[in-house]
C-alpha cells in the first residue's frame, strides 16, 4: 500500500502549511509516506501535478489529506470520492479551521463525500461534536499539535517588575491589534511588544499610533526556530490574542504560549474559550473591547500570584498538544492492507512516477 500526504507545504509560511509540514515529518518517522505539495502545483509545477494525478488514480493508495480553503476542501474531497472511493475509505483527512465542521453541517453533499473517509480529524471537541450532530461518526481530534522540545521549559516568575505583554500574530484589525494598541495607550506603565506581518491596508494607521507610544515596540516578523520562540515568549507575562476572525481553529500562537508557560488573554471567538480555560490558563474576554482588555491586563498586573498560577496551568496544558500523543492514532487508521498490485492500465503511470 502506497501512502501519500497531499497538502500545501512551506513556503509560504502560513499556519496550515506549517501544520502539514509538522505532521508529515512526524508520520515519516514511523511509516513510509510520500509528500505531494499543492503549493508546487499552484505554481504550475507540471511534474508535481502529474504525481498528484497518478496518486489519485492508483488502486493501491491511501492518503493523508491536508487541504485548506473552504471551496478547495470541498472540491478535493469530491474529486477523491468520484475518482478513487476505495482509496478514500482507507484514508484520513485533516480538517483545519474553525468553521470546518460547520461547513459539513451546512452542506449535505459535502457530508456525503466526507463520510467516505476512514477518519476526519478536526481540531477541537466542539468541532467533533458538530460533526457527530450532523451524522458524521467517523470524526476524531487532531489539534494544532507541536513537537515536544528537548529543552526543559519552566515557568518564569515576575512578582514585582513591569508587566510585559506580547502580541504575536498578523498585525491587522481582523486579529485585534488595534485593541492592543488602544489598551497600550491607556496603560503606559505596561510594556507591549508586537510581532507579526503588518498588512498593507493597516500599516499607515498602525505606524502612526505606535510612534506616539513609548511603551509599545513593533518587532517585525519573527524568524527564529520553535524553541527560540518559546524562550522568547518566556520574557513576557501574558500573550494577547483579541482576534475577530470567526474562522480560527487552534491558532498556533496559543499553543506556543502554552509551551512557553505564559497565559493568554483571548476574545471569545470561534473555539478560543475551549483552548484557554478562563481564569485558569488565562482570561477569555466577556466582550472583545478595549475596556475588557484593559480590565484583564490590570487584573493580571495587580494579582501576580494569580498570574503565576495561570502560567503554571498554561504550561501544564501544553501536554495536550504534543504531536507524539496523536501519531499512533493516525497511523492506526491508515490501511494495513497489502498491495493488490496494479491493473494493467495503471502500470505505465506507476512506472513514470
Amino acid at each position: 500500500m502506497r501512502t501519500y500526504y497531499i497538502g500545501a507545504f512551506p513556503p509560504g509560511y502560513g499556519g496550515v502549511t506549517i501544520k502539514n509540514a509538522t505532521l508529515f515529518e512526524a508520520l515519516r518517522k514511523v511509516i513510509h509516506i510520500e509528500k505531494i505539495d499543492l503549493n508546487l502545483i499552484k505554481r504550475k509545477n507540471l511534474k508535481e501535478a502529474f504525481r498528484l494525478l497518478v496518486a489519485l488514480l492508483r488502486r493501491d493508495t491511501q492518503y493523508v489529506i491536508g487541504v485548506t480553503g473552504k471551496k478547495t476542501k470541498k472540491r478535493f474531497t469530491g474529486l477523491v470520492y468520484y475518482l478513487n472511493r476505495k482509496a478514500a475509505k482507507r484514508s484520513v483527512i485533516i480538517v483545519m479551521g474553525g468553521t470546518a465542521a460547520k461547513d459539513a453541517q451546512e452542506d449535505q453533499q459535502y457530508r456525503r463525500w466526507l463520510s467516505a473517509y476512514r477518519r476526519i480529524y478536526v481540531e477541537t471537541k466542539g468541532m467533533l461534536q458538530t460533526l457527530r450532530d450532523c451524522g458524521l461518526q467517523n470524526g476524531d481530534i487532531f489539534p494544532n499539535a507541536k513537537n515536544r522540545q528537548a529543552v526543559d521549559l519552566s515557568v518564569k516568575e515576575n512578582p514585582k517588575g513591569k508587566l510585559k505583554c506580547i502580541f504575536f500574530s498578523q498585525v491587522s484589525e481582523d486579529k485585534g491589534s488595534d485593541i492592543v494598541i488602544e489598551a497600550a495607550r491607556l496603560l503606559p506603565e505596561v510594556h507591549f511588544d508586537i510581532y507579526g506581518r503588518l498588512v498593507d491596508e493597516y500599516a499607515s494607521s498602525f505606524t502612526a499610533k505606535i510612534e506616539t507610544l513609548d511603551n509599545v515596540k513593533y518587532c517585525g516578523i519573527y524568524k527564529g526556530s520553535d524553541i527560540e520562540k518559546y524562550i522568547l515568549f518566556q520574557n513576557y507575562d501574558v500573550l494577547l490574542f483579541p482576534t475577530r476572525c470567526e474562522t480560527e481553529g487552534v491558532p498556533g500562537t496559543l499553543v506556543e504560549a502554552k509551551f512557553a508557560g505564559i497565559p493568554c488573554v483571548v476574545s471569545n471567538v470561534s473555539h478560543n474559550a475551549e483552548l484557554v480555560l478562563d481564569d485558569k490558563e488565562g482570561i477569555v474576554l466577556r466582550e472583545n473591547t478595549v475596556a475588557c482588555m484593559i480590565d484583564a491586563i490590570v487584573y493580571l498586573d495587580k494579582n501576580r500570584e494569580r498570574l503565576l498560577e495561570m502560567k503554571k496551568n498554561s504550561l501544564k496544558s501544553a501536554g495536550t498538544y504534543y504531536i507524539d500523543n496523536y501519531i499512533d492514532n493516525i497511523v492506526s487508521q491508515l490501511s494495513n492492507e497489502k498491495s493488490g498490485g496494479y491493473s494493467p492500465k495503471f502500470r505505465f503511470r506507476a512506472f513514470l512516477l
